[in-house]
């Protein structure tokens, strides 16, 4: 096997559609681009919220738990087809206004099997003669 076989960096930085539905499930002809929890973006947003965190509390300052969700579920967000221009401010805006989709994008993002399935098979796997 080549290490390439094991590569996921681009994959998760390219993010997959997700149809959204309104909160009581019903289907809207509108979709989000979300990135795997492995993406760069997402990575950075992590690492960033940590040393926000460990500041604060150095500070002896409360660390604010639902903007925290808001910003690393933001990171995740790579695109959408919504009227409204596509912004940091606007995917926070979105997220906190509509926390449902928070829980949404987590579970879509986590779930490795989206974004990298089973790699092609080469047509010479089978059983091999002793």
């Amino acid at each position: 096997m080549k290490m390439e076989a094991l590569f996921t960096r681009e994959k998760a930085n390219e993010g997959t559609k997700v149809p959204l539905s309104y909160a009581d499930g019903t289907p809207t002809d509108h979709h989000l681009v979300i990135r795997s929890q492995w993406s760069d973006a997402f990575q950075q947003a992590k690492q960033d919220a940590y040393r926000q965190d460990m500041e604060a509390l150095a500070k002896g300052e409360a660390v604010d738990s639902t903007e925290r969700h808001v910003t690393l579920c933001a990171a995740l967000v790579a695109g959408w087809d919504l009227e409204e221009e596509f912004t940091e401010e606007n995917v926070k805006i979105l997220l906190r206004e509509a926390p449902q989709l928070r829980d949404m994008i987590d579970r879509h993002a986590s779930r490795d099997a989206r974004f990298f399935g089973k790699p092609s098979t080469d047509s010479t796997s089978g059983r091999k003669r002793k």
